[in-house]
């Protein structure tokens, strides 16, 4: 039970709404992780496509981003009400 909480909260922001940039960063590292392994597994070398690779970069890049305007914006908006 606490797994499926676990999990619940891994895909909510800070607010306790849903995160869709979550959602979506989790299905494509999925997916290029199982085909990653599906290849290894099948005795085939592996060798991802540059656009899948690129993919997986950028929605890692987009988090890390919009994790830092978060933070930055919440810092603003201390500054504001004092």
């Amino acid at each position: 039970m606490k797994f499926f909480i676990w999990i619940k909260k891994l895909f909510e922001e800070t607010n306790g709404e849903p995160s869709s940039i979550r959602v979506m960063s989790f299905s494509v590292i999925a997916t290029f992780l199982y085909d990653w392994i599906h290849t290894i597994l099948a005795n085939k070398p592996f060798t991802p496509d540059w656009a899948i690779v690129g993919i997986v970069i950028g929605i890692l890049g987009v988090k890390s981003v919009q994790k830092f305007a978060e933070i930055k914006g919440d810092s603003n908006k201390s500054i504001e009400l004092k």
